[in-house]
């Protein structure tokens, strides 16, 4: 740390590490450079307690305490977005013959979930090995095994192999496999010893299920998650759960809720370092003030992920971060700048699998926004890699009504040869019914109803001054000027 006038401070935790290093007894030493490590993390300071490890592994050290600071040290820099350092300094600890079947374990699971930051391919390969039980090692020797099978004894590896499979799974539209594996990672991760790592399963399994809008069960793994986090654990303290948890809630329309909670998330993830996690909290951020209206504060959040992302570091995959942009861009410039991102930077999205499962309602979004361009290519490749995924996961309601959707508008594009462009929050604003986004026309319903701003915000799960900034939106998007006018017009749509 440094002071005011520039001058380095030594914090108490790394004090007692470095007397620590030369206590002759090496169990005290261990125990004492783990407590000081672990209070630097605690501190918020990632950075510091990395470089601390780092700094004890320079001078003569005992291997079995080598080892132990390694996977320490690992799970730091995993948290920190550092995943590529992460993989070689796990990898220095699996190619110890000597070392004990926990720690062989441990640093097996930092370096399949580092890989599947960096590494996708070999991550897949070596997750499906794992879990498989065919853990893949140095040639000519045997892995060093704690007694019974990784499922029975809650293996912390085969535990998070279970997990990295069901996510990539999940990601290439894979989705009974992905709650397949998923749900077994789920069940073994109460036996895992290592409390840093409970919390990786339950929050991937409860984000797959909100996505199929399974909210209760997603709600449930959260609050499990919650009350196994640990400033070791790649989950980042209370951030991870932070995060899931306002995702859910903004699908939930609890928008004003699912604000707080994910500022609370990146705040948690900013303060301690975990670089890995901020990222998508400000994505999920994003999402979330775009729904409500909030434009400029939306394109702020995606501007903090951008430089973010930019720094280099590793990030929990998603295709949030280039849809919300997209979103953010044709609400701020237009569809047509809309497009151009999509042909320049973001190619791949209209064909991204991943993101009709997270966001069923993208494939209608984007036909909608070829219609207004007049790129009939564009919304045929939507709705095509929409189609091909409901009818590659029969049974999953939500993918299958995303496909209908989009298929359906591309179908009356055809008869009409033309339509409105993407609507609201969700696209660039127009007049009319079809301007209204989700959250408008539900407001609105309510209102032609009769029912007061306080009562509707009782329904939609949103505060009345949102309500009202709604209603604003809705009265200048159907050229009304009262109550009385908006449930007329309601009531004729």
């Amino acid at each position: 740390m440094v002071d005011e006038h520039g001058w380095v401070q030594v914090t108490r935790p790394e004090r007692d590490a470095r007397d620590a290093v030369a206590d002759p007894d090496d169990h005290q030493r261990v125990v004492r450079v783990a407590e000081a490590v672990r209070a630097l993390a605690e501190g918020g300071q990632l950075d510091a307690a990395i470089r601390l490890g780092e700094d004890v592994l320079r001078q003569p050290v005992p291997e079995a305490l080598a080892a132990e600071l390694r996977c320490t040290i690992a799970g730091l820099l995993l948290a920190a977005g550092r995943a590529g350092e992460a993989v070689a300094v796990a990898g220095r600890v699996l190619a110890w013959r000597g070392v004990p079947a926990p720690l062989y374990r441990l640093a097996a699971a930092n370096r399949i979930f580092g890989l599947f930051l960096c590494d996708e391919p070999r991550a897949r390969e070596l997750a499906e090995s794992m879990v498989a039980g065919s853990d893949v090692v140095e040639p000519g020797r045997e892995p060093a095994r704690g007694p019974g099978s990784g499922w029975a004894a809650g293996a912390v590896d085969t535990v998070t192999a279970a997990a990295v499979v069901s996510v990539l799974s999940w990601q290439r539209g894979e989705l009974a496999e992905g709650l397949r594996w998923g749900t077994r990672a789920v069940r073994a991760a109460s036996r895992v010893t290592t409390p840093g790592w409970r919390g990786f399963p339950m929050l991937a399994l409860s984000a797959e299920l909100s996505d199929l809008h399974e909210f209760e069960q997603a709600e449930a793994l959260v609050r499990v998650a919650e009350n196994t986090t640990d400033p070791m654990g790649v989950t980042g303290h209370t951030a991870g759960p932070a995060i899931v948890r306002a995702r859910l809630l903004a699908q939930t329309n609890r928008l004003d809720e699912a604000y707080r909670v994910a500022e609370a998330g990146a705040r948690v993830a900013t303060e301690h370092g975990a670089g890995l996690l901020v990222p998508l909290a400000h994505a999920v951020l994003a999402s979330t003030t775009l729904r409500i209206g909030e434009v400029d504060e939306a394109a702020a959040h995606v501007e903090r992920y951008r430089t973010a992302l930019a720094a280099g570091g590793a990030v929990l995959p998603s295709p949030q971060y280039d849809w919300v942009e997209l979103l953010v861009t044709a609400q701020r410039e237009g569809p047509r700048r809309a497009r151009e991102l999509l042909t320049t930077r973001f190619t791949d999205l209209p064909t991204r699998r991943a993101l009709f499962v997270e966001e069923p309602g993208a494939a209608a979004w984007l036909v909608r926004l070829a219609m207004s361009v007049g790129d009939p290519v564009l919304g045929e490749s939507a709705a095509a890699t929409a189609d091909r995924l409901a009818e590659d996961n029969p049974g999953f309601a939500t993918v299958a009504a995303g496909a209908r959707q989009a298929r359906a508008l591309l179908r009356g594009a055809s008869r009409l040869g033309a339509g409105p462009p993407p609507s609201g929050a969700r696209g660039t604003a127009t007049t009319g019914w079809d301007g209204l986004n989700d959250t408008e026309r539900r407001i609105a319903s309510l209102v032609g109803q009769g029912l007061t701003n306080r009562q509707v915000a009782a329904r939609v799960f949103l505060s009345p001054h949102t309500v009202n900034y709604h209603l604003r939106q809705i009265f200048r998007k159907l050229e009304v000027r009262s109550r009385v006018e908006l449930a007329r017009f309601a009531h004729e749509h």
